[in-house]
């Protein structure tokens, strides 16, 4: 492209963004006396509530016990700060507890660089939940928590009357605006889109971990022979399984439990369509007993090692 080429395209882009922000003003202005403001969003009050907690009285042995109260209310966990690493936050937006204990154990293994540093029952110094205030109260008589922090969330907007009316018009003119600038982003930068189009991940992809270790003289000390050993960091991480279902992946674990060995989910994008395909093929367990799921397990290893070749750096 010439000097006066990109001058011209240039000039193009800053007409279409002084339109658009005319547009977004000309809205605005409009509905602005008829906007009624609102603390609710799924017809309930929802706040975010930041809990520094005391004396360890939440941690990741008694995190399903202490929290089960909140399993038939609305709540949203969205952050847990262990007490060992206190500048770590590790993020979520999810109401299923194992789920959330089992990820924020598999991501503390992975901040801890010291195998002797992961102790088996880790300390919460605070986590941070979305729910309402007499849920909160109530928990107060499971944990001990203090300095209480409310995130007022984002309200919701809510349009009256003749501004339905105005509103369309303007999203009209708007949808407009938006395809000339998207056609202008796609014919730019249409290489780049092709490039990350074909880097994406096809699905999430649920793996057993059987654990972590520091070193591979460990692995092979191991009593298991069907396995996938992978490198990921300074650890060595052994799976024994995996699944595209989040439910498939809760039973698993459960089977191992039964055996006495305690497993856990991590979870994973996968950038290999085949291999999630594949999953997706064998991952009917309706009627399925214990020992079928072992041995589609047995053969998913055996996919996933023939297809990556278990390679380990």
């Amino acid at each position: 492209m010439s000097f006066f080429e990109h001058t011209i395209n240039g000039d193009i882009m800053k007409k279409i963004i002084i339109i658009t922000l005319l547009f977004l003003f000309i809205f605005l202005y409009y509905i602005k006396d008829e906007i009624v403001y609102s603390n609710t969003y799924n017809n309930k009050d929802y706040d975010t509530y930041n809990l520094k907690i005391d004396n360890c009285s939440l941690s990741t042995n008694n995190f399903i016990s202490k929290l089960e109260y909140l399993n038939n209310k609305d709540f949203r966990i969205l952050e847990i700060v262990p007490e060992v690493i206190y500048e770590r936050k590790f993020e979520y937006y999810s109401s299923n507890l194992e789920f959330v204990l089992d990820d924020f154990k598999n991501k503390y293994v992975d901040e801890m660089m010291d195998d002797n540093k992961y102790a088996k029952n880790i300390c919460i110094k605070e986590i941070k939940i979305d729910t309402n205030k007499e849920v909160v109260n109530s928990l107060s008589n499971y944990i001990d928590f203090h300095n209480q922090t409310i995130y007022l969330k984002i309200k919701l907007y809510y349009l009256i009357g003749d501004t339905m009316k105005k509103l369309f018009t303007l999203l009209f003119l708007s949808m407009l605006i938006s395809i000339i600038l998207g056609n202008y982003i796609f014919a730019s930068y249409k290489s780049n889109m092709e490039h990350i189009i074909a880097s994406s991940s096809y699905g999430d992809v649920y793996m057993i971990l059987y654990g972590s270790y520091n070193n591979k003289a460990k692995v092979e000390k191991l009593k298991i022979d069907n396995y996938i050993l992978k490198k990921e960091g300074n650890f060595y991480r052994v799976y024994v399984g995996a699944t595209s279902n989040l439910d498939n992946a809760e039973r698993i674990k459960n089977i191992y439990l039964k055996q006495g060995v305690s497993v856990y989910i991590r979870n994973e994008a996968s950038y290999d369509i085949d291999f999630v395909d594949y999953l997706q093929s064998v991952d009917n367990y309706t009627d399925k007993t214990d020992e079928d799921i072992l041995e589609i397990q047995k053969n998913i290893v055996k996919k996933y090692k023939d297809r990556f070749e278990n390679g380990v750096e």
